[in-house]
């Protein structure tokens, strides 16, 4: 059969992995002269294959009420109504579709928006008071005869700090000779404990209060035992003793700051997912700090469980400052410590934007938000609306497109190492030249075959 149209002969077209690809070449006419290239466009249509639609992310965060657009490649969209889920359960995506699908460039049914996530914010505005307290212990000393007790026998105890034993304490000892003792362990030291013999109640009962560097800090329990050695001891007293007395420690009072620090840090955010645990199955949230002082902050907690407007009837998530007071002041480390708590709740919504049908498989400009007319009511920590858009797909076409300067008779093209990368070996390509003013098509000038050298 006789050829039809016009034959080219295939050719190689030679790129580098990991290099720049570059060419240059002159328009000559049929007397070998240089002469301008006719007004159009030159380019490689390299047929990658590989094509997908554009996908992009939206997200509106921190707005309670008003309007917001978007614009596509610098065309405005219509204004959208923003809905306070609290108050209004609606679907957005229906909105935001149809607010793009008005913009000229885009057109009606090319794009696909979706929910992706509808996450509740909340902000826990803590004051803590200032008032730090130091942790105290109580030792109590008990011979179970009383006085008679002690004059059958002599016991000795031993008082332990983290695993360190103090030298053998006499059960009649004295506050001061049980500070003494104590001192001497090399986690306590000087200076950092006061002992004080406490009147009334049974037995004898001293107060063990932490100071110094062991100040407004939750320390570990002293733990007493007799001295075992004293149970051999039939005729000096010693296993009398020890069969007639007990003894115990327990913490009276834990110690904390109730100031902003690391540890209290550490307290709060341990505490604050208890909290939501108690709710939803156990809500995951993430949690940031913003601090005014070193008593007045606020817990910005952000679940990372999304919701659909379906779920907002049966949203369970419903506290206030008092309810979360209250529960602090149930916990030890925070008994005492805050003041105040005031609770501010709003919710961030997120979709995506699919480009389909005649605008699918190909990039598109990212979107762009304006977000200047939404509001909201939060005072404590004011949070200022905004919409970030980001690809989550670039989208692509089935041909890849190089394309060329063109200035008078001289072609010019290059194209960086990380784009030469994506072209496989062996890819078909063409070279065409499209006139000026034709929307599609051109003239193939010459074909072939990608060669990937290493």
């Amino acid at each position: 059969m006789a050829t039809i149209g016009i034959e080219l002969d295939k050719e190689s077209l030679v790129v580098t992995k990991g290099r720049d690809f570059t060419w240059a070449f002159d328009n000559i006419d049929a007397q070998g002269n240089p002469t301008p290239f006719p007004p159009g466009d030159l380019f490689f249509e390299l047929e990658t294959g590989g094509e997908h639609n554009c996908v992009q992310q939206v997200e509106i965060l921190g707005a309670e009420d008003g309007i917001y657009t978007f614009s596509y490649d610098g065309a405005e969209s219509e204004p959208i109504d923003f809905y306070n889920a609290d108050q209004s359960p609606y679907d957005l995506t229906v909105d935001v579709r149809s607010a793009l699908e008005n913009i000229p460039a885009i057109g009606a049914g090319n794009v696909k928006v979706s929910r992706t996530g509808l996450n509740p914010v909340w902000h826990l505005n803590v004051k803590l008071t200032g008032h730090s307290q130091n942790e105290k212990q109580r030792l109590n000393v008990t011979n179970l005869l009383g006085w008679l007790g002690q004059q059958l026998g002599e016991g000795r105890m031993i008082l332990s700090y983290r695993a360190n034993d103090t030298d053998p304490i006499r059960f009649e000892a004295d506050a001061p000779t049980i500070q003494a003792a104590l001192e001497e362990l090399p986690q306590l030291g000087k200076g950092n404990i006061v002992v004080t013999k406490v009147t009334g109640g049974v037995g004898t009962n001293f107060d063990i209060e932490y100071t110094g560097l062991l100040a407004a800090r939750d320390v570990d329990l002293i733990t007493v035992h007799a001295y075992k050695q004293d149970a051999n001891d039939f005729f000096g007293g010693g296993l009398t003793g020890n069969l007639l007395t007990r003894f115990d420690t327990r913490t009276i009072q834990n110690g904390r700051r109730s100031v902003l620090d690391g540890r209290m840090m550490d307290t709060l955010t341990q505490k604050v997912m208890q909290f939501f645990e108690m709710f939803d199955n156990k809500l995951p949230i993430e949690l940031e700090f913003d601090i005014k002082s070193n008593t007045e902050f606020t817990i910005i907690c952000r679940s990372l469980k999304g919701y659909t407007e379906v779920d907002l009837v049966t949203f369970d998530v419903l506290f206030n400052g008092g309810m979360l007071k209250q529960f602090f002041e149930n916990q030890t480390l925070l008994a005492g410590a805050v003041e105040s708590v005031a609770v501010d709740q709003y919710w961030n919504h997120r979709y995506t934007v699919e480009f389909i049908n005649k605008a699918g498989n190909r990039p598109h400009p990212l979107l762009v938000g304006n977000a200047s007319a939404l509001t909201n009511d939060i005072t404590a920590t004011p949070v200022t609306p905004e919409i970030r858009t980001e690809y989550i797909d670039l989208g692509r076409r089935a041909t890849t497109l190089w394309d060329f300067d063109i200035e008078g008779s001289r072609a010019t093209l290059k194209v960086e190492s990380e784009e030469v990368d994506t072209i496989g070996n062996r890819t078909p390509w063409q070279l065409v030249f499209l006139p000026e003013g034709e929307p599609r098509g051109g003239f193939p000038v010459t074909r072939g075959n990608v060669t990937v050298q290493q």
